[in-house]
């Protein structure tokens, strides 16, 4: 109820109370992520939004740090030597890492980090698919589309999905355009023959 009453009078602010990666950020980093920097930015992880509008807020910022975030996460997947190139492999064991560190307070920013390489790797595999936000949903996770079809949702995949992040690389490689694929639906007719 309390969501509700604060989306509606003030959607554009965060809800009192929600935690931010901010105050995530200030706590020590686990010794299992050596040289790791938390994000550190005062708004709430994507799934903890309210409100559309909040929504589209959050996923501006998450995009707009994608690039040092991304860059932050290689170098930490680097000193573990963790491959996390565009092969599905790579990114299942990557899951299965994930999977089986214990949830602490680097973890929001761990998953979010990795969503957004997923998303830079499914774009890597499929150049002509590009980040969208979700204009329609209360979440803030960006979409990664191909014309008008969505390929993938990285960050919402690593934060759901375990250990089989490879899945997500396999069905971005597999997706169509629906605009493309009602054009090959379409019945090809054929000349009159004389």
């Amino acid at each position: 109820m309390r969501d509700l009453l604060w989306s509606t009078f003030l959607p554009w602010v965060r809800v009192p109370g929600t935690p931010t990666y901010r105050r995530l950020a200030e706590e020590a980093v686990p010794p299992d992520l050596p040289g790791y920097r938390p994000y550190d930015a005062g708004h709430e992880p994507p799934g903890a939004t309210a409100d559309e509008t909040r929504a589209r807020s959050v996923q501006a910022r998450i995009l707009a740090a994608e690039d040092a975030r991304v860059a932050e996460i290689t170098a930490l997947l680097d000193r573990l030597a963790l491959e996390h190139g565009p092969e599905a492999d790579a990114w299942d064991a990557i899951g299965a890492w994930l999977a089986a560190r214990p949830t602490d307070h680097a973890s929001p920013s761990l998953v979010l980090d990795l969503g957004l390489l997923l998303g830079r790797r499914v774009l890597d595999l499929r150049p002509e698919a590009c980040w969208e936000p979700d204009d329609v949903g209360p979440h803030a996770y960006p979409l990664v589309v191909l014309g008008s079809t969505v390929i993938a949702v990285p960050l919402q995949a690593v934060e759901h999905a375990g250990p089989d992040l490879g899945a997500v690389l396999r069905h971005a490689l597999e997706a169509q355009d629906e605009d493309d694929l009602e054009d090959d639906l379409e019945p090809q007719l054929d000349p009159p023959s004389s």
